[in-house]
C-alpha cells in the first residue's frame, strides 16, 4: 500500500491536538501543534465498510469529513481508525490519499496502517517524548483550539483510570475546568470498590471486609459528599452493622442466661464433666471431703464378738440366781 501525492506541498489550516498513546513506563501524552494524516485535516468516512475488503472505486465514493476542534480520532483494538464529534459514537473513517495498485484492495484496518501523522510538538510530553507517535492501536488524538496542559493531565488521568490516576490530577488541579468531573469520577471508584468490599463480606463474614467498606464510603464522602452512591452504600453498610448488633447482643444474653444457671450447669462444665469422667478431679471438692473425714472416723472392726449385757452385781458375788 503506498500514499499519494507529495504530503510537504499540502496546504490545510493547521490542526492543534493531544495525543495519548502507551510509553515504556505506561499511559503518557504529548501535545501537538499542525496536525496533518497524509498530508491532510480530513478523513473519508468508511461506515459500513470496517471489516469487508474496499476497492478502489468504493473507497473513492466514501464521503468526506474534515478534522476540528472538540473531534476525537481514536484508532481502537481491532485496528480501524473512528473519528467522532463530542460525546457521539465514533464513526469509521480511513485516511486520504490511498493508492491503489494493480486493482487491489483493502480493509479499514489495513488502510489505517497507511495513515502517517505528521506533526510538531508543541510541548515535551508526560514521559519526556518531543514527537508524534505513530497511529497504532490504542493511540487517540483529541483536537484542541490550543495546547492545554490541564486538559491533557485530564485526558491522562482518564486514560489511566484508577484512584491514583484521578488523585494524582487533583493534588495537581484542586480547582480547574475539569476538576468536579474528576471527583465525580473518582467518587464513583471508592463507590465501587465498597460495593466490592461488601459482596466479599457477604461471602466471607469478615470484619474487616465490612471495615474497608466503611473506608471506601468515607473517601467517597471527603471527595463528593452525600452522592448518590455514596449514600445507598452507607445504607448497607448500616444494615450489617445493626444486624451485628443483635447478633452480639443475643449472645451477651446466653451467656448471661448460663451464669444465673451456675457453673455446673453450663456447657462449658459439662463439657468438662466428660473429659474428666473416670477420674477423681470431675468430683466436688466437697464430697471428697465428706468422703475422707467418713472413712478417718470409721470405728475399727474387731476379730473378737463384742462383749454381751454385764451380769448384776449380785449374781457376780454370790454365784445364785436371786
Amino acid at each position: 500500500m503506498a500514499v499519494s501525492g507529495p504530503l510537504s506541498q499540502a496546504k490545510e489550516p493547521p490542526l492543534t491536538a493531544i495525543e495519548l498513546f502507551d510509553g515504556a513506563s505506561g499511559p503518557a501524552y504529548v501535545q501537538l501543534a499542525d496536525v496533518q494524516i497524509n498530508g491532510k485535516a480530513e478523513m473519508r468516512v468508511c461506515t459500513g465498510a470496517e471489516s469487508g475488503a474496499v476497492e478502489k472505486s468504493a473507497y473513492n465514493k466514501f464521503p468526506k469529513t474534515g478534522l476540528g476542534t472538540g473531534g476525537v480520532l481514536e484508532r481502537g483494538a481491532d485496528g480501524v481508525l473512528r473519528y467522532s464529534q463530542g460525546e457521539g459514537p465514533g464513526t469509521c473513517v480511513v485516511p486520504e490519499n490511498i493508492k491503489f495498485e494493480h486493482n487491489a484492495t483493502f480493509t479499514a484496518a489495513q488502510m489505517a496502517d497507511a495513515a502517517d501523522l505528521r506533526a510538531r510538538a508543541a510541548a515535551p510530553g508526560s514521559d519526556g517524548s518531543a514527537a508524534a507517535q505513530p497511529m497504532k492501536n490504542g493511540v487517540k488524538l483529541v483536537f484542541v483550539a490550543a495546547p492545554d496542559v490541564e486538559q491533557a493531565e485530564y485526558l491522562l488521568a482518564a486514560r489511566i483510570g484508577n484512584v491514583a490516576g484521578w488523585r494524582n490530577y487533583l493534588t495537581k488541579y484542586p480547582t480547574a475546568a475539569h476538576t468536579d468531573t474528576a471527583k465525580k469520577t473518582l467518587t464513583g471508584l471508592y463507590v465501587a470498590a465498597g460495593d466490592q468490599a461488601m459482596d466479599a463480606y457477604r461471602k466471607s463474614g469478615a470484619y474487616a471486609d465490612l471495615a474497608n467498606a466503611r473506608t471506601q464510603m468515607n473517601l467517597a464522602h471527603d471527595t463528593v459528599p452525600n452522592s448518590a452512591g455514596e449514600v445507598k452504600l452507607a445504607g448497607e453498610i448500616k444494615t450489617s452493622l445493626e444486624a451485628l448488633t443483635s447478633k452480639a447482643a443475643k449472645e451477651i444474653e446466653a451467656t448471661k442466661r448460663h451464669s444465673r444457671r451456675g457453673a455446673r450447669g453450663s456447657r462449658i462444665w459439662r463439657t468438662r464433666r466428660a473429659w474428666w469422667r473416670g477420674s477423681t478431679w470431675w468430683i466436688p471438692r466437697s464430697r471428697l471431703r465428706r468422703a475422707r473425714a467418713t472413712t478417718r472416723h470409721r470405728p475399727m472392726m474387731h476379730t473378737k464378738p463384742r462383749c454381751t449385757r454385764p451380769k448384776p452385781r449380785w449374781a457376780a458375788s454370790s454365784g445364785t440366781k436371786r
